[in-house]
């Protein structure tokens, strides 16, 4: 006898969200007919009723606080709610700056390739980061992370993660924020620059197999850190408006390090990872040039970062691809 087709409403979700969706209960019932039509999950009788309460708690997720800035049913921001933070923290007063150093680099023809390029914009960006945030500290690391964090974070099981031919069991830096937590005691901000690494597959001008980054990781608690995430998104509609090119920020995803749909579905829920990606026309495709990750207590736990009453502090970063931002500027100026 054949099972009847019930359906499970998906309509609250943005398109992008109700396919994870589908892709998660394909995997976790491969033998089970499940489709996707009309915003609706078809799927037999005998898992609608779990699925349809687990349907009802990832709406619950989705649900918080995606009405502060975002579009209806959509991943991207909108941008008048991103100007009215703007407003709230007083940053008109870095349009300015923000606009010079972006012109300045607009026009730098082949000098794309120099590291001085890659410097002296990165001098001007961290002079508008320690405007906006009150920074404590500032770290130029190593390339190699130290055997201790490389362990504690796994790396080993990070499929873009590039292995040190120097020293045994350590890795290049996969991101500037890991040489922060084993060091980290209390509430504080750093900002950090250097060198990072990926293995992949494919490498163009926006993908290297080394690259340039300032990251600026914070310490806090959960209410504290969500004002800090909103300055981030202020700055990065300033940043939008001041190159010249179609942009949008969104709620996005590390896809490319891990292959869990679960994950990856539970991050865009939790609207974790924020990211400017701007329009390159040459390219005919948007790139990511900035992204801020909220991670919780994920890292608190690994390296033991507690408050005084034993509880874990929360931990968020914002990363700037500086060669990224070179490359989108470069093109913006042959327009």
């Amino acid at each position: 006898m054949v099972s009847e087709m019930l359906s499970v409403n998906l309509a609250s979700f943005p398109k992008e969200v109700q396919k994870l969706i589908l892709e998660l209960y394909k995997q976790k019932y491969c033998n089970e007919e499940i489709r996707l039509e009309d915003e609706q999950l078809h799927l037999n009788d005998g898992i609608h009723q779990l699925i349809s309460r687990e349907v009802s708690a990832l709406q619950a997720i989705w649900s918080k606080n995606k009405d502060l800035y975002f579009k209806e049913k959509c991943i991207d921001c909108d941008p008048e709610k991103l100007d009215n933070l703007v407003g709230k923290y007083g940053l008109e007063r870095i349009k300015n700056s923000v606009n010079q150093l972006m012109l300045r680099y607009k026009n730098i023809g082949n000098q794309i390739s120099t590291l001085n390029v890659l410097d002296e914009f990165n001098r001007g960006l961290s002079n508008i980061l320690l405007e906006i945030f009150q920074v404590d500290k500032t770290m130029q690391p190593i390339d190699i992370l130290d055997e201790y964090s490389s362990e504690k974070l796994r790396l080993d099981s990070n499929q873009g993660a590039l292995l040190s031919g120097k020293i045994n069991k350590t890795f290049y830096n996969y991101a500037l924020c890991h040489h922060c937590y084993s060091k980290v005691k209390s509430h504080t901000i750093q900002m950090v620059t250097g060198n990072c690494y990926r293995n992949e597959k494919d490498y163009d001008r926006f993908r290297l197999p080394k690259f340039k980054m300032t990251e600026l990781v914070f310490f806090d608690s959960d209410n504290q850190l969500a004002v800090l995430k909103e300055k981030i998104m202020a700055l990065f509609k300033i940043m939008g408006d001041s190159i010249g090119l179609k942009y949008r920020i969104r709620i996005a995803n590390d896809s490319f390090i891990t292959n869990d749909v679960e994950r990856i579905l539970y991050q865009v829920l939790n609207k974790s990872k924020i990211e400017l990606e701007v329009y390159t026309p040459i390219e005919d495709k948007y790139i990511s040039i900035c992204s801020s990750n909220y991670h919780g207590s994920y890292f608190s736990q690994k390296f033991s970062i507690t408050r005084e009453d034993k509880s874990y502090i929360q931990s968020m970063c914002v990363g700037f691809g500086l060669n990224r931002i070179i490359e989108i500027l470069k093109d913006a100026g042959e327009l």
